[in-house]
């Protein structure tokens, strides 16, 4: 699959000839897990039921257990991702980083974020 490439702001953006940038199998996949991974539980308004529920599980009482689980269930909903490898989150000061490694059609990928309370 190709798709638009996004920054680190979730921008996309244009290479120095000024065409636009983009992704393939891989990196697309990553990057669409990363895009799954900041998308809230009920922001996504053509589908509420979607995203991750960092509010229920990590902001008002602190359950990783829950947010892991909804956040594999959601990344294997990921176009081309076939296995959730590893998952950690942690919480400290009210920044939740998490680290995931995925299995993908395409080889494996880790992919990074955070949540600022």
């Amino acid at each position: 699959m190709t798709n638009l490439a996004t920054n680190l702001k979730n921008d996309i953006y244009t290479l120095p000839d000024g065409s636009l940038a983009v992704v393939r199998d891989l990196a697309d996949t990553t990057q669409a897990c990363e895009h799954a991974m900041k998308a809230q539980l009920g922001e996504i308004v053509l589908n509420l039921s979607r995203g991750v529920p960092t509010e229920a599980t990590i902001w008002a009482k602190w359950k990783p257990l829950q947010f892991e689980a909804a956040a594999r269930a959601l990344l294997l909903t990921v176009p081309n991702v076939t296995a959730v490898k590893s998952f950690n989150i942690t919480r400290q000061a009210g920044v939740a980083t998490y680290v995931v490694v995925i299995q993908t059609a395409f080889g494996n990928a880790m992919v990074t974020g955070e949540f600022v309370q």
